[in-house]
């Protein structure tokens, strides 16, 4: 374990005693103390509610979320980590993105029993809004090549973004924001419970979609559920059966900046969008439409059960 690494005198460094040169195969000390990584990660949830009883029957209720993640991912590879993975005089790799999301939400919700009928409906809206911010900088492959090799870093062993040699050096920053609108609402009306009758609807509003004309998109589903055991005589050993039918469609956006290609900065400056989305195009948010029918069968107590269930999407 002492023996992991032996000192150049020549270069006033340490290096890894190893004796195969193969980026698979390094010394297991080497790796544990030269090649250090920190993964870190930061995380604070913040949820506050409220509920209103206006009456018996009708309650609002609002919510809001506050979500904040921060990942730091930082290595430090030592000037003779095999070459296939660092330069000459070490290799830094780091990398920080902050994610922050936050999410309002308001319903207005009715529950009510009329005879031998049930009735839940809700209304609401909600907004969620989310940014990202991205930085990496690594020193793998960075300044001017020299008797067939880079070195990486300025110095050896010295893990700082400033001592990183130019040029070439990988650097990446990135800022991604969205934000989505919404209003919703449902119905579910049953009958003695043996019948029931769900219908929603929710329509979005995308900032993904700016620059296109179908920026608003709508989607519904319609769902029926029948509990044939509490209709009709069945041997004593059913417990139940039911049986179910829904057809829905649900709506999505696309990624941010897809309809406003913006210009990149490379290292040798701008460049042109890989593809240009004139204003007012046609790009339409992703739709999946799905059918499904259920049926639920218990027996002996509810010993036995099956749930069985064909859909198409």
């Amino acid at each position: 374990a002492k023996n992991f690494e032996t000192y150049d005198e020549t270069r006033f460094v340490s290096l890894q005693n190893w004796h195969s040169s193969l980026d698979m195969n390094q010394n297991p000390y080497w790796l544990n103390k030269r090649v250090v990584s920190e993964d870190k990660r930061n995380r604070s949830i913040t949820n506050v509610s409220a509920i209103l009883d206006i009456t018996n029957d009708l309650k609002l209720s609002v919510k809001g979320t506050h979500d904040q993640t921060h990942d730091v991912y930082d290595q430090k590879s030592y000037a003779g980590t095999n070459a296939v993975l660092a330069d000459k005089n070490g290799r830094y790799y780091y990398q920080s993105s902050k994610n922050v999301q936050l999410y309002g939400e308001a319903v207005l919700s009715y529950n009510k029993t009329f005879d031998d009928f049930s009735l839940s409906a809700l209304v609401g809206t909600a907004i969620n809004d989310v940014r990202r911010d991205a930085t990496l900088v690594d020193s793998k492959s960075a300044g001017v090549k020299e008797w067939g090799e880079v070195y990486g870093l300025q110095y050896a062993n010295v893990f700082s973004i400033q001592n990183i040699a130019q040029p070439g050096v990988t650097m990446q920053q990135a800022a991604n924001y969205s934000q989505l609108q919404a209003m919703f609402g449902s119905i579910n009306l049953g009958y003695k419970g043996m019948f029931f009758v769900d219908v929603t609807g929710r329509n979005d509003w995308s900032s993904t979609l700016s620059y296109t004309d179908n920026q608003s998109f709508f989607y519904p589903s319609v769902g029926l559920t029948a509990v044939l055991s509490e209709v009709i005589d069945l041997p004593a050993s059913f417990d139940l059966l039911k049986i179910r039918a829904s057809n829905a469609k649900v709506g999505n956006g696309v990624s941010s900046f897809d309809t406003n290609v913006l210009n990149p900065i490379g290292t040798s400056g701008f460049a042109p969008p890989v593809a240009v989305v004139p204003e007012g195009n046609e790009l339409k948010p992703e739709t999946q439409k799905s059918t499904e029918f259920g049926l639920e069968l218990g027996m002996f107590s509810r010993r036995l059960n099956f749930d069985l269930t064909y859909y198409d999407n």
